[in-house]
């Protein structure tokens, strides 16, 4: 292999592929990530990083082909700025581990507990990026994903590291997909939005008895977009309601829950669009008009705080 074959010969000053003799290697590793790309020498940020790790560190690069398993692990931290702030954490610590070994576990692939990103970090960068009117800011969107199930592995199922995977894949395609409630790809449908509604709807707030109740209740609204939340009013969805049941209902559950539930008070399409919807009760009417008409009327006769859940019944 000529990578490996570079390493291990010494009379090699120049090879191909990327090889470095090590005082281009102390060249290289001085530059910043971004700069990096740009000496003809050094040639792409993980290359070198890996190039020196091996060299530096090799405890921090190990197996049959030590720098190939790097590359592996670099290319996980994503493109642009994630992987920027990655590479650029871990080349100071290279650079302080020439004269102190201890910065060896700070420069490897895990980055230690001084270069560790997270994968919330990747995913907001991803998501703010790709995903217009997902976030209204990364510090809701960090405390958002902070709530899904931060499992390391999985690539499937409700997680963040499925999120990610859908947008590094798709980037913007892939916004429903990695949004809070997702849209059956990473969980199905309903699952996003009961674990922020049953984790932060509580109390006197409570919505839900229990997950089958909310699921229940859940089959029985629209999927909708991502971005539905956004405005005044936001659209009669499931993906506007699990945005609420989200951070804002975990900062302000009072006012938050509300706009959570299937009939909510209007932050997520009025009661009657969701009354009249026809996976609700649109169906049994001959129009939409009738259906408002009738939805309206029950609405008047509930009284002003009605149990709307209870009042606005379909026919069975």
């Amino acid at each position: 292999m000529v990578t490996r074959a570079c390493w291990l010969s010494a009379a090699l000053l120049l090879c191909l592929t990327g090889c470095l003799t090590a005082p281009e290697l102390k060249e290289c590793i001085d530059f910043k990530p971004d700069e990096i790309a740009e000496n003809s020498v050094c040639a792409d940020g993980c290359d070198t990083y890996c190039q020196a790790l091996v060299r530096i560190c090799p405890d921090q690069a190990t197996g049959a082909d030590p720098v190939a398993a790097c590359m592996a692990g670099c290319q996980e931290f994503g493109e642009g700025k994630p992987q920027q702030d990655a590479l650029a954490c871990r080349f100071g610590a290279l650079r302080a581990a020439r004269d102190n070994p201890d910065s060896c576990e700070s420069a490897g692939i895990g980055g230690g507990d001084l270069c560790s990103i997270g994968p919330c970090a990747e995913y907001c960068f991803l998501a703010r990026r790709d995903c217009e009117g997902m976030y209204a800011s990364d510090e809701q969107c960090a405390q958002i994903c902070e709530t899904f199930p931060q499992d390391g592995s999985s690539q499937e199922g409700d997680s963040v590291q499925c999120r990610i995977g859908q947008l590094n894949m798709l980037a913007d395609e892939g916004c429903n997909a990695a949004s809070i409630a997702s849209d059956g790809t990473c969980g199905d449908t309903c699952e996003g939005y009961c674990a922020q509604v049953l984790a932060h709807c509580d109390g006197d707030n409570r919505i839900y008895a229990d997950e089958a109740e909310c699921r229940a209740a859940c089959e029985t609204l629209p999927q909708g977009q991502f971005s539905d939340w956004g405005g005044t009013v936001g659209a009669n969805s499931l993906m506007c309601r699990a945005y609420h049941a989200s951070s804002p209902a975990q900062d302000d559950a009072q006012t938050h829950c509300p706009h959570a539930k299937v009939f909510n008070d209007s932050k997520c399409g009025s009661v009657c669009d969701t009354f009249c919807d026809e996976a609700m009760c649109g169906g049994q009417f001959v129009g939409v008009t009738e259906c408002f008409a009738e939805c309206n009327r029950l609405v008047a006769e509930a009284g002003p705080d009605p149990d709307l859940a209870a009042t606005l019944r379909c026919d069975q």
